[in-house]
């Protein structure tokens, strides 16, 4: 940053010197030039050279060393041999088994409904550190930094329906009411033998929709009410969607949604799935993936359920 700030500098001085030539240059063609504009040029001159010769004199040094120069001579950029750069892979893998309890009350006269989900998290952690002179990065190099945690957690909910046949419903959602941290280290540096501790987290989130239901359809809108901070390194995310349904008969659910990444831009998926409900067996499947560029992210989901 400090080589790219100099050369900036130089850049801005021989701009202005340049604007400054052709100032008198014009006033040169009209014979109207005065002091101002030759002082104006010999000051942005005067300038121009300051910066070249900081640029020329450039170094950059960190512990003793000289990182980064500039050779007085040619101008060549030098930097040092002995340069290390690392590239880290952070990932992370949450699979939860909960059992939800729901019940309507009361509330102001109205009928409110509310849930609590229960549940155990199982977190596995994959932190793994390789110098960029390693020819390979082999897929078992990262396997073998996994890292489990397990720990309990609760989601919970409210919902409430009204119109003249309760076809509408607003409710709101809370996820991992109690936020949660993990310190990851990674494996030795192959260069240099140090250890990365990197931490995770796992914080509340907090969720709002709407929805209208008929005998055959749902349609619903729901956004995350704050913006969520990345687990690891990637970006934040703030989700709004959009989604319907078609019943046929309680029995086969056809469904198609959209989601957008509100946080940042191109970070959109479009979805399809299918459920199945016979018997009080509920199954849903799912598949969605980027619509622009469906190889940056794209994936597929199952879920079972029973109705007893």
């Amino acid at each position: 940053n400090a080589y790219a700030d100099k050369t900036q500098e130089y850049t801005q001085a021989t701009q202005g010197l340049a604007q400054a030539t052709e100032d008198f240059e014009t006033c040169t063609g009209t014979s109207s030039c005065t002091a101002t504009e030759v002082a104006a040029v010999d000051a942005a001159t005067t300038n121009a050279e300051a910066k070249q010769a900081a640029l020329k004199d450039f170094s950059y040094e960190k512990d003793g060393r000289t990182i980064l120069s500039t050779d007085g001579i040619s101008g060549d950029i030098i930097l040092d041999d002995d340069l290390t750069s690392n590239v880290q892979i952070v990932a992370v893998g949450v699979t939860e088994i909960g059992l939800t309890f729901s019940r309507e009350f009361e509330v102001l006269g109205e009928n409110v409904s509310f849930g609590i989900t229960p549940k155990l998290q199982t977190i596995k952690t994959f932190n793994y550190v390789a110098s960029v002179d390693d020819d390979d990065i082999e897929e078992e190099d990262i396997t073998d930094t996994e890292q489990d945690f397990s720990s309990f957690n609760l989601d919970a909910g409210a919902a409430y329906q009204f119109g003249s046949s309760n076809q509408w419903q607003v409710g709101i959602v809370a996820k991992n009411l109690i936020s949660k941290e993990y310190e990851t280290e990674s494996n030795a540096n192959t260069i240099t033998g140090e250890v990365t501790k990197t931490k995770i987290s796992l914080d509340t989130q907090f969720r709002g929709g709407v929805s209208h239901t008929t005998d055959w359809t749902v349609i619903a809108i729901d956004v995350d009410l704050m913006e969520n901070d990345p687990v690891a390194f990637e970006e934040p995310t703030q989700y709004a969607a959009i989604g319907a349904e078609l019943d046929l008969f309680d029995t086969l659910q056809l469904r198609a949604g959209y989601r957008t990444n509100l946080s940042v831009s191109d970070a959109s998926i479009a979805s399809i799935g299918l459920g199945l409900s016979p018997f009080g067996v509920h199954l849903d499947i799912a598949a969605m993936a980027n619509p622009s560029d469906p190889e940056k992210e794209a994936g597929v989901a199952m879920e079972l359920g029973f109705y007893f």
